[in-house]
């Protein structure tokens, strides 16, 4: 009698359409039976960014920042991961994609894709104001310009 496979590892995500500052998106859920991570990707499957480890089970309005901020609208799509090698870090990309592969589903990366709209505003008001100042040519005593 053959031996029962042993329970897949499931995943689920939910990544709606949002505005965002380009820093960072939010994935409004998420379910890692065992674990792992949440990847984002570009429209060509590049990884620009990627949670720190996340414990399995149910996460809500997880922030996914970015390696590099966004400058115009995209369509992303996020992908779960597994931390097949448990040092609870993210490897696919420094293993090309042997270590802390994808949760499938019938051989399928469970994934799901949104568009992020680029506000011009921040969205978290953090970011510090910025200024630009620029002097003429002009003569100056030594203590005022």
């Amino acid at each position: 009698q053959p031996e029962p496979e042993p329970d897949e590892p499931t995943a689920t995500l939910q990544f709606d359409d949002q505005e965002s500052d380009g820093t960072n998106v939010t994935v409004a859920s998420a379910n890692l039976s065992d674990g792992g991570y949440i990847a984002i990707l570009d429209e060509n499957g590049s990884v620009i960014g990627a949670t720190d480890y996340l414990e399995s089970g149910p996460q809500e309005n997880v922030t996914v920042p970015l390696l590099e901020p966004l400058n115009e609208s995209a369509n992303l799509t996020a992908q779960a991961h597994l931390d097949t090698n448990g040092n609870q870090t993210l490897d696919f990309l420094t293993s090309n994609g042997t270590e802390d592969g994808p949760y499938t589903m019938n051989d399928t990366p469970v994934t799901d894709d949104a568009v992020v709209t680029v506000s011009e505003e921040p969205t978290n008001g953090t970011d510090e104001p910025t200024a630009t100042l620029q002097f003429d040519d002009q003569e100056s005593d030594g203590t005022n310009v």
